[in-house]
This record gives C-alpha cells, structure tokens and sequence, in this order.
C-alpha cells in the first residue's frame, strides 16, 4: 500500500494498493469530488434506461463537463500508478443498479471486465450515501487471469 497523498489535489486521500496474485494497482480516493451533491444533482434531471441484458439496472450518460476538472487533478496519478500519459475518457455513465439479487438474469451474476486492452483503466465513483456500495475483485481459476 502506498499513500500518495502528497501529490493530488486539496482535500484528496489517496491510497494505492496492490491487488491479487498479479498485484495491479487499485487506486482508492477518498473526498475524490468536492461536491458529490453536484453529480446527485445532475443525475436527478437525467433519462435513466437500461443498457441491455449485461447490467442489472438503468444508466445515463455523463456530460464531459462534469468530469473535466477532476480528470486534470487525476492526471497525475494515474501517471504515478498506472505508468499512463493522458487520461482519455471512453464512456461515463451514472449506472443505478435496480434488479434485486433474487432476479438477475445468470449473465449477471459473472465478474464482468470492461475491456482487454492494457492501458484501459476503470474508475468507480460510488455516490450512494448509506456506502452499501462497493465493488470486488476476481481471479479466474482455470487461467489465474485477474486484470
């Protein structure tokens, strides 16, 4: 675990840790968005639906704008952690998960990845106020893949 608090913007605690037999690094932010009422908020006026089979519930695309200043603030250390140049968003969406445990289709209940490529990073930014919210790592077991 290294903390890399020094290096980020105001406010920011940042912790890198090293996951799994592969240890790639999971960067975890606290205070990462000085307004998470300001991301509440522009969800609130968004269309939700859902994304196809695959994800248990609705999303709705993130503007750019929202992300702008704290891309720039994350820039470095995804630098520092990753070994990455520029940080390039592909796709943000608010995603609500909707379908209780008893209903999901077999699809999903499997591990999911977001792609295959090396320099494609994921980020999480978990609003949920109770923090039920969370996320989890898995190791294939025929192949010992974790990334």
């Amino acid at each position: 675990m290294r903390d890399m608090t020094n290096n980020v913007a105001a406010g920011w605690s940042v912790v890198v840790h090293r996951q799994g037999e592969e240890r790639e690094p999971v960067v975890v932010i606290d205070q990462f968005a000085p307004d998470p009422e300001r991301f509440i908020a522009d969800a609130a006026f968004l269309a939700f639906r859902p994304v196809g089979p695959h994800y248990p519930g609705v999303r709705a695309v993130v503007a750019p704008a929202m992300l702008r200043d704290l891309l720039t603030a994350l820039q470095p250390i995804v630098t520092e952690a990753f070994g990455e140049p520029a940080v390039e968003v592909i796709d943000a969406f608010y995603s609500l998960v909707t379908t209780p445990p008893s209903a999901l289709a077999p699809i999903q209940r499997l591990p999911h990845f977001d792609g295959l490529e090396r320099e494609r990073l994921a980020l999480l930014h978990f609003l949920a106020r109770d923090e039920r919210s969370g996320t989890a790592f898995y190791r294939h077991r025929a192949t010992g893949f974790e990334r």
